[in-house]
């Protein structure tokens, strides 16, 4: 997805490059500058006696990872 800037005054032309992804029925962008990695789905290891809208927990590269319910999903 790219989306290009208006040129207002004092600036040049450029494109702004976005990763794009879904969430439920909305799509986001977030500026490829921002973004450290993108990372295939990891299996999560549920916690025992956690609450309800927390998923588990991922481990990637040895960093654990909390991972929370979509709020978007049906």
């Amino acid at each position: 997805m790219e989306y290009e800037q208006e040129k207002g005054a004092g600036t040049e032309d450029k494109n702004l490059q976005l990763v794009a992804f879904n969430l439920g029925d909305e799509e986001f962008g977030v500026d490829i500058m921002q973004v450290q990695e993108i990372i295939r789905m990891q299996e999560v290891t549920r916690i025992p006696q956690a609450p309800g809208f927390v998923k588990g927990v991922i481990n990637i590269r040895g960093k654990i990872i909390g991972s929370v319910e979509n709020l978007y999903d049906d």
